[in-house]
């Protein structure tokens, strides 16, 4: 299972090289996570617990119960999590550049967060996001070198 990081408007996208190079092996699952990027809103709150418990709801709806997570960025926060609720089930975790952070600093960190996805949503809401793709589409998102992108 992939999580990707902060500000990532479309983690399938964005992470598309990665799954790409991994699906010839194994089963790979892009998670977008409520609330964040262009995902569909929530009223839960945007806690590690909650946020922990939807992937592994996720998973265990689509019949998943041993995996490896893969985590990017600010997804390190929720994936050491989970990894740590559900040992039985995570063969294992990687962390790609992960987040971390001490228990005094992790609300704030989660706030600001938030508040980040909700700035990017009003910017794609408004067509601002797809403007600045039209214009230069590696501002969105990068190339990757030895990956060739479809239009």
């Amino acid at each position: 299972m992939l999580l990707s990081g902060w500000g990532s408007l479309s983690p399938v996208l964005d992470l598309r090289p990665l799954a790409a190079n991994l699906d010839d092996k194994y089963t790979v699952i892009t998670v977008e996570h409520f609330g964040y990027g262009l995902s569909d809103d929530t009223n839960s709150d945007r806690s590690v617990e909650n946020i922990t418990y939807e992937l592994h709801r996720a998973l265990k709806e689509i019949g998943y119960n041993n995996y490896t997570l893969m985590a990017h960025s600010t997804s390190g926060l929720y994936g050491l999590y989970y990894a740590n609720m559900y040992p039985n089930e995570v063969k294992f975790f990687v962390g790609i550049d992960t987040s971390v952070a001490n228990e005094d600093d992790l609300e704030a960190f989660m706030q600001e967060s938030l508040s980040y996805g909700n700035t990017l949503r009003t910017l794609n809401n408004l067509g601002i996001i797809r403007l600045l793709s039209v214009i230069d589409p590696s501002s969105i998102i990068p190339e990757v070198s030895g990956y060739q992108r479809s239009e």
